[in-house]
């Protein structure tokens, strides 16, 4: 790579570090208010709009319909609807199973009371809220972060064993995220991102990582509201 493409990447991602993973790699406990206080989420939706100029930037695609749906439909509709629902299955099975362990140490798990929105444009921003989160986080830790790896990870490792090291960055920045949310929750965001990441890797589009990631949020809002997490 080039001394001058070297520092822009360098640039970037010092940027999407500074201003996407540093909040949550510090933060020590849930954001206050982020399970009952349902407003328009108008930051999130600008980190959104600005996690595609990097994916842009970083896989040199330019246009949103062949990046999200060209690839797609270049496959099988069923072969996508397998992807799809075995995406999801697996990944609120592994939820389910983190979760069930956690239950055993219940008093060292962080308290995240969870209000169900009271009205309908309080649920519009809820979903509003989850869908662009689940873009965001595709986008960031799903696309970028593996191609900015595999950019500057020397070439010469880029074969057998060594290839998987620029996959394993993006999935611990990923599982530390998760971290304020205790033990069990790195665990279940690391597995989710081997998970998905296999998804994206075996259809290149990213729509069925949006799709299982929004809807996999989704049920867990009508899981907390009988439950605590």
């Amino acid at each position: 790579m080039k001394i001058h493409y070297f520092f822009k990447e360098i640039a970037v991602f010092s940027a999407v570090f500074l201003f996407l993973l540093m909040p949550s790699l510090f933060q020590a406990s849930p954001a206050e208010g982020t399970f009952f206080t349902w407003n328009f989420p108008a930051v999130q939706l600008v980190f959104m709009a600005f996690s595609f100029l990097f994916v842009f930037f970083e896989t040199n695609i330019y246009s949103l319909k062949d990046f999200i749906f060209q690839p797609l439909f270049k496959g099988k509709l069923k072969r996508e609807l397998i992807f799809f629902a075995g995406g999801f299955v697996f990944l609120f099975a592994f939820s389910i199973f983190f979760q069930f362990s956690a239950s055993f140490f219940s008093s060292s798990l962080p308290k995240i009371d969870f209000i169900c929105p009271e009205n309908l444009r309080k649920w519009i921003f809820c979903i509003l809220s989850f869908f662009s989160g689940a873009i965001l986080e595709e986008n960031i830790f799903r696309i970028y972060l593996p191609a900015f790896f595999r950019k500057i990870f020397p070439q010469k490792y880029s074969s057998g064993f060594f290839q998987l090291i620029p996959e394993f960055f993006p999935c611990i920045l990923f599982a530390l995220c998760h971290r304020y949310l205790g033990f069990f929750a790195v665990l279940n965001a690391f597995t989710a991102h081997m998970i998905l990441r296999v998804v994206f890797f075996k259809n290149s589009s990213p729509l069925l990582n949006y799709s299982i990631h929004f809807f996999y949020n989704i049920l867990n809002i009508f899981l907390m509201l009988k439950t605590e997490f």
